[in-house]
């Protein structure tokens, strides 16, 4: 199991701006979960472009 880089997929509403910011094409991935549309991201093909 990889490393888990982001913390956000709980705090997700939804907005997309991850989806239009990520250059890494597959680390956000659009879903719905208890009838809500949000956006997961998966650590294996993110490339923290927020870290420090």
């Amino acid at each position: 199991m990889s490393e888990i880089l982001v913390y956000t997929n709980d705090n997700c509403i939804g907005c997309n701006k991850c989806i239009r910011a990520c250059e890494s094409i597959g680390a956000c991935i659009a879903v719905v979960k208890d009838g809500y549309a949000r956006i997961d991201v998966d650590p294996v093909r993110c490339v923290a472009c927020l870290q420090g």
